[in-house]
């Protein structure tokens, strides 16, 4: 996370932690893409992400954390509330 921060990065993820994080810190960077179905094919996820891309755009440029799902997408925008 630290890098993505630095380098003004967006990550993307498997693993359900980087919400935790981001909700512990209160941080406002870096987004993160959460893949909530993570055995579904790499090549599946990847034009999940590209469909939606553009309308995700701004979202992820102020500071958000998207779970993707199948048939869902959920933003919320950072820092995370509990």
């Amino acid at each position: 996370m630290e890098l993505a921060q630095r380098d003004s990065r967006i990550l993307l993820a498997a693993d359900s932690d980087f919400g935790k994080l981001l909700l512990m810190s209160r941080a406002v960077v870096p987004s993160v893409i959460l893949f909530r179905r993570p055995h579904h094919a790499g090549s599946m996820q990847l034009a999940i992400l590209l469909a939606n891309l553009e309308r995700l755009e701004a979202d992820l440029a102020a500071g958000a954390f998207i779970t993707i799902r199948a048939g869902r997408i959920r933003v919320r925008r950072l820092p995370l509330r509990s």
